[in-house]
């Protein structure tokens, strides 16, 4: 996820990965807010919604997949 930009780091991220084995990433905060896109055009650079995630650790699952 490094071409996440925010995303990479944020804590209402969540990253998805199709059957086919394209990954993308998910933006919680659209669910509740429709400011919010679903799929965020990467690399995010500013979001109103950006919180810092308390582990990054848990998207390395795609931190080696171009997003």
């Amino acid at each position: 996820m490094q071409h996440a930009g925010l995303c990479a780091t944020c804590a209402h991220v969540r990253p998805i990965e199709s059957s086919k084995g394209s990954a993308f990433i998910l933006c919680e905060l659209s669910k509740s807010d429709p400011r919010f896109p679903k799929y965020p055009r990467l690399p995010v650079l500013n979001c109103p919604g950006f919180r810092q995630s308390a582990t990054p650790e848990r998207h390395s699952e795609t931190s080696d997949k171009d997003v």
